[in-house]
């Protein structure tokens, strides 16, 4: 009877390997599926979770993203740390990217990004943001949020201010503005002691902004008239 029961177990442990694999099996190919209908530009690189839809090289640029885009990725990648995207239409951000809680990268270039979602300061690990050459004519003040970050790329928007949440990047060393419609920064700027590089280059500051507000903390790159760095202490 003992053996019987033994007997048992084992055709039942082994029936439940063969179902783990073969689940495992279908999501693999289910996930390669989903690649593959991006004509060669999505790319997935398992050692790194680097996770990467570049417009250029798939079947043109501008092309809009499938509707079920957000919801395949957070299905089939929920573990991503490095979301790269370019030249595909994303007018809009959608709020559930608050499900990517791993990304550390998020890179939207040339996408006509409009809207940014409040929920993008969920993404507490995130080190690298770049959103440049959209359309973002304003940030959400969540995005102050964000206090792992150390590099934001804002440049080539329609930026015309900045939330004043943007001081609260306490770790944000290089901040690029640059092609914007800017007029001012906010005080706050000044006290990211950690921030090394600012761009402010082809915006629409006063004259004397520079010497009026930032002298005091930061001084001009010698290869760039609308680059500062940190003085040295």
């Amino acid at each position: 009877m003992k053996r019987f029961f033994v007997f048992i177990l084992l055709i039942s442990f082994s029936f439940n390997l063969v179902e783990a694999d073969s689940s495992n099996s279908v999501a693999a190919e289910t996930s390669e599926r989903f690649l593959d209908s991006f004509g060669g530009s999505g790319v997935y690189n398992k050692d790194t979770e680097f996770l990467s839809f570049n417009e250029i090289v798939g079947k043109g640029k501008g092309e809009a993203l499938p509707n079920n885009f957000w919801d395949s990725v957070i299905r089939y990648f929920p573990d991503v740390k490095q979301l790269y995207i370019s030249a595909y239409n994303v007018p809009s951000v959608p709020q559930l990217i608050q499900k990517l809680k791993s990304l550390k990268s998020l890179s939207l270039i040339g996408c006509n990004v409009e809207v940014l979602p409040a929920s993008i300061g969920k993404l507490t690990s995130l080190e690298v943001l770049n959103l440049g050459n959209n359309k973002l004519k304003k940030l959400p003040k969540e995005i102050g949020d964000l206090k792992k970050l150390e590099s934001l790329y804002l440049n080539e928007n329609k930026l015309s201010s900045l939330p004043v949440s943007i001081g609260n990047l306490k770790s944000l060393e290089m901040l690029n503005l640059s092609h914007n419609n800017l007029k001012k920064l906010h005080e706050k700027i000044r006290t990211l002691k950690k921030l090394n590089y600012l761009n402010l280059t082809d915006n629409q500051f006063p004259e004397n902004y520079f010497k009026n507000v930032l002298s005091t903390n930061f001084t001009k790159s010698s290869l760039d008239q609308g680059v500062y760095v940190r003085k040295s202490d």
